[in-house]
């Protein structure tokens, strides 16, 4: 009997710990900030960057395990973003999260050349996905203007 009570003691523990951590991922907020080109090495093509503030309100560190999703700009597909490396974002925190992103040549040539056409001084980016933390997926969907 006792040893029972001490095995339901510990499964309600495990299962307290895992809600804690899915009740503190739903708290994580995510923003794309913008989006960079890094300067070429080279004779290579420049490596386009997106960055995303990441704000941890909780009391505990929380882990992004993946970022998915799609890039646009003025409503024209620039490219996908795919992040599978774990970043772990510390208590009542924020960081910045820089991932380089894989263009194919063509995307990004017309998307340039569509920007050229437009004349606009201005131009609207928007991110469209999903992260995943603690097996938590949280919908992102983020609008930026650049100049």
């Amino acid at each position: 009997m006792k040893k029972s009570i001490i095995y339901i003691g510990i499964g309600a523990a495990v299962l307290l710990y895992f809600l804690s951590k899915s009740s503190a991922a739903k708290n994580l907020k995510v923003y794309f900030q913008t989006l960079s080109l890094k300067k070429p090495k080279g004779l290579n093509f420049p490596t386009v960057q997106a960055v995303f503030r990441i704000i941890n309100p909780t009391s505990s560190t929380l882990t992004i395990d993946s970022i998915a999703g799609d890039i646009t700009v003025n409503n024209k597909f620039l490219s996908s973003l795919s992040q599978i490396d774990p970043i772990s974002i510390p208590a009542n925190s924020e960081t910045l999260y820089t991932i380089n992103i894989k263009t194919p040549i063509f995307n990004a040539l017309t998307t340039i050349v569509s920007l050229f056409k437009s004349k606009s001084k201005s131009f609207k980016v928007e991110f469209n996905g999903t992260i995943n933390s603690g097996g938590i997926l949280l919908p992102i969907k983020e609008t930026i203007s650049m100049f």
